[in-house]
């Protein structure tokens, strides 16, 4: 999602709960994705947003506003977040 939409104004950021960051880090070593990842071991983004599973995706507008809250991912997500993507970065 990134590679495709990150031109038309797309940032993601993700956020590692690892209370040990060298464990997220081995992680992102075999991933390599190519956004921003922040690291939380206190998990509290999880408790401030009530985050019960992982992965959980939010869509927030420039102005704030949550448009989408996606928990987990299937293979089978992904045509539907490409197309709220696309009809969101016009």
């Amino acid at each position: 999602m990134h590679a495709a939409f990150s031109s038309r104004g797309l940032r993601i950021v993700g956020i590692g709960l690892d209370r040990d960051e060298s464990v997220g880090r081995q992680f992102l070593g075999q991933m390599k994705p190519s956004f921003e990842i922040a690291h939380d071991p206190a998990a509290e983004t999880a408790a401030v947003l009530g985050i019960k599973s992982m992965p959980t995706s939010y869509v927030v507008s420039p102005d704030g506003r949550i448009l989408l809250e996606h928990r987990g991912f299937r293979a089978e997500d992904a045509e539907f977040l490409e197309r709220k993507f696309s009809d969101w970065l016009k």
